[in-house]
């Protein structure tokens, strides 16, 4: 039986960056007001650079994995430019494939191998974006656009 993904949500002011994660988006827009009424990250100096209008919505992760396969999954057409690149100038034909009864267990075993160590090794920023669902001034204390359905599956 797979297991139920809570939705997480965050914000961000416009032409800004997402600042933290929550479990609603309530949550997500009480952190915006007490930073704004506060004076915190980003809103210390009240310019005209940073706006009291933020968006608010559902979390989106970076999938490493789905990333690690695409590249598996392209490793073929990459192996035969190195391989053109090598035997360039020789008389030889360049070849590279992996056989088709082979290609799901190679992509399988492919990323099952590499994954591991490029979530060990590799840094990636954002890890996680916010996808607006509503936009909110922190101002006038109220949202300036309707919430659009956010999907709680």
């Amino acid at each position: 039986m797979s297991e139920k993904i809570k939705n997480q949500y965050s914000w961000f002011p416009k032409d800004g960056n997402c600042y933290e994660i929550f479990d609603s988006i309530e949550d997500a827009i009480k952190d915006a007001q007490c930073r704004y009424n506060n004076r915190d990250d980003p809103y210390e100096d009240r310019d005209e650079y940073t706006s009291s209008v933020i968006y608010a919505g559902t979390l989106r992760r970076f999938d490493m994995g789905n990333a690690v396969k695409k590249i598996v999954e392209g490793i073929e057409d990459d192996m035969y430019d190195q391989m053109s690149d090598f035997s360039s100038g020789c008389d030889a034909e360049s070849e590279c494939y992996v056989r088709k009864k082979d290609k799901e267990v190679f992509i399988k075993e492919a990323v099952q191998a590499l994954l591991p160590i490029v979530e060990k090794h590799v840094f990636i920023n954002p890890q996680w974006i916010c996808v607006p669902t509503g936009e909110y001034d922190l101002k006038e204390k109220r949202w300036t656009s309707p919430i659009f359905q956010i999907d709680e599956e």
